[in-house]
């Protein structure tokens, strides 16, 4: 309670209020991603709200499915890779693979200049580079270089489980899941992934190992 009277509860919006709050609280400390509930909620067509699942539903009814691409997992290592830098960014400046999209987004050549001046130690800079450079920004991030890229979300889906998770383990470690996991024949129709043709028990495999690949990371985000 006292959380959320300090960061003033939820902002009223037209849309996406409860990412905004979840963001204002991600800000001051850490927030559980695991229950043992999982919620299935069903699909439905809805234009009450500006964006969201019910407007990409019907958008994707007409076949357009934009509203929720799936990117490229190279731009992920981007921001991982940027956000490492955040630290040396304290001493002096210099490019990170975010750098132009941030300066496009302030308007100012240098993002950082300003938290620099206005930190007292490293560690303090890199908390304001977090509160800065915010899951907002993220997602703006990824959209806008998902702009450059000509490859269709079926082939990023593929990149990504293949580039992760083709092996039972990753740097000598156990993930518990992996695309051994699948059956030889669903790893062959991987090649010939399609969200349009693809039969739907096929695809619910996919989406199944997805969820349990989420739900190994959300048991193990601890703080």
């Amino acid at each position: 309670v006292g959380i959320y009277r300090k960061t003033g509860g939820i902002t009223a919006k037209k849309s996406g209020e409860d990412f905004y709050f979840l963001q204002k609280l991600r800000k001051t400390g850490w927030i559980c991603n695991h229950n043992t509930h999982k919620v299935y909620p069903a699909a439905r067509f809805s234009d009450r709200v500006f964006f969201g699942t019910g407007p990409a539903l019907i958008k994707g009814s007409k076949g357009d499915w934009s509203s929720y691409p799936i990117y490229p997992h190279g731009l992920f290592d981007q921001v991982k890779r940027s956000y490492e830098l955040f630290g040396s960014l304290y001493k002096e400046e210099f490019d990170t693979p975010m750098t132009r999209f941030l300066r496009q987004q302030f308007s100012d050549r240098d993002p950082f200049m300003a938290l620099r001046k206005n930190s007292t130690s490293r560690e303090g800079f890199v908390t304001a580079c977090h509160q800065k450079v915010d899951g907002l920004r993220v997602l703006q991030f990824l959209k806008s270089k998902h702009k450059e890229v000509d490859t269709s979300d079926e082939e990023h889906l593929v990149q990504f489980l293949y580039s992760l998770y083709d092996e039972p383990s990753l740097n000598g470690k156990p993930q518990g899941f992996s695309l051994p996991d699948l059956s030889s024949s669903v790893r062959e129709q991987l090649s010939a992934l399609s969200f349009s043709d693809s039969p739907v028990r096929f695809l619910d495999q996919i989406r199944y190992l997805l969820s349990d690949i989420e739900t190994a990371y959300q048991k193990g985000d601890l703080p």
